[in-house]
């Protein structure tokens, strides 16, 4: 039975740390999405390139990006969740112990953080889910292989996640009270990183063929799926020589950003619509650009950026415009979470 998380704030704290956070909160030509598995030409390929975002020395005013940001960090020696105004400011860290934290989600309430913590680092194979909320730590998952990637559904009763309990990655759900666990998807592909579309129908997640295929190898291939939950139906978004991942839904739900090193060169942040179509560059730095994470009033995207020689969170207006340094410390900083605001009344 593995130890208990230490969390750096008392409990009763955290609440009013994470509260104490600020809040206020391309066009193109579609594509036909292609069902999975089958062949076809490269879904939702640019036909011409988007403009270069504005220069860097071009800074998005501090003043404009309200509320908190969840994110991963090595600053204190331990790899641990960390929330900050999202304008940077104000960095607290909300757990503790010697596990490493990966993947923060925040609950629709913006009151819970869903994460996985493994004991020995990222080569642990064995990652467990767990919530931190107003009520303490909660374990969600106590099995010998890997959950990971949680994301929470926007009426708070699941947690979607990626688990290797069938030997290769698939997408899961529990439920948030009865603890029930069904399996989403059961095939022969590698299926990671879900996420809830704004209006619960439906579930963003991407896969590869080859679990252990190096992203460096030109032919190894990721790509987005879209999950019809009521019918199972799944549908390929994008497809062709590339590597894609980190899919998250704008708070509309009309676009998709992900990460992608189509195009050639390293990874950047990439935007298109639900249906595939309608592709666009956003970033376009040296360096991998990954993690994009919305905005709650769809205005901005915050991304985790390797540009200045290690990780640090950026954030740009939602059109890649505008780019700025958020965290600015000489340890690794990424994957971040935007906080919801906090339901009216």
């Amino acid at each position: 039975m593995r130890a208990r998380l230490a969390l750096m704030a008392p409990l009763g704290l955290v609440p009013l740390l994470l509260a104490a956070c600020r809040l206020d909160g391309g066009a193109g030509t579609a594509n036909p999405p292609t069902e999975r598995g089958s062949p076809g030409t490269e879904v939702g390929s640019p036909t011409a390139a988007a403009p270069p975002a504005a220069p860097l020395e071009v800074l998005l005013p501090l003043a404009e990006v309200r509320g908190a940001i969840a994110f991963v960090s090595g600053r204190t020696g331990t790899v641990q969740l960390w929330v900050m105004d999202a304008d940077g400011a104000n960095p607290v860290q909300v757990t503790g112990g010697a596990g490493t934290k990966l993947h923060p989600a925040w609950s629709p309430d913006g009151r819970s953080l869903v994460f996985a913590e493994a004991d020995r680092g990222l080569s642990d194979p064995n990652f467990d889910l767990y919530v931190l909320g107003p009520d303490g730590l909660e374990r969600l998952t106590e099995t010998p292989t890997r959950e990971a990637s949680p994301a929470w559904s926007p009426d708070g009763t699941t947690i979607a996640f990626e688990s290797d309990e069938t030997g290769i990655p698939e997408i899961w759900a529990i439920h948030r009270l009865s603890g029930q666990r069904v399996a989403l998807t059961v095939d022969r592909l590698a299926d990671l990183t879900p996420e809830w579309s704004p209006d619960g129908r439906r579930l963003l997640f991407t896969s590869k063929e080859d679990l252990y295929c190096s992203p460096t190898d030109p032919s190894c291939e990721r790509h987005l799926f879209v999950l019809d939950v009521a019918t199972g139906r799944i549908t390929q978004l994008t497809s062709g020589r590339s590597y894609n991942g980190d899919p998250a839904w704008s708070p509309d739900g009309t676009t998709i950003a992900f990460s992608s090193n189509r195009g050639g060169g390293d990874y950047d942040i990439w935007a298109m619509e639900v249906d595939g179509g309608g592709l666009r560059r956003l970033t376009r730095a040296p360096g991998l650009d990954l993690n994009p994470a919305w905005s709650p009033d769809g205005r901005f995207i915050a991304f985790t950026s390797l540009r200045d020689g290690n990780y640090e969170i950026y954030v740009m207006r939602a059109d890649g415009s505008h780019e700025r340094n958020l965290t600015r410390d000489p340890a690794n900083d990424y994957t971040p979470a935007w906080r919801p605001p906090p339901p009216e009344g």
